[in-house]
């Protein structure tokens, strides 16, 4: 081995992977929470355009129904 080598301890190395697994849980968690806000979106937005056109097209077919209804 080389001089320039350095010596890890055990405790040394357990707390360097504690530090880095709680700063991956941190930005897993910041992704989490943007992902579920982002599925949460569009997810509304899938609805509201459903919803919207869905009435469109059952405006169409109520005038055709009140107009037989009328003759």
């Amino acid at each position: 081995m080389s001089d320039n080598s350095q010596d890890f301890s055990r405790d040394d190395l357990i707390s360097h992977l504690e530090q880095f697994q709680d700063g991956l849980k941190d930005s897993l968690s910041n992704r989490s929470t943007q992902l579920k806000a982002l599925v949460g979106g569009a997810s509304s937005l899938a609805m509201l355009s459903s919803f919207f056109l869905g009435r469109k097209s059952g405006k169409k077919r109520g005038s055709r129904s009140n107009s037989e209804t009328v003759k």
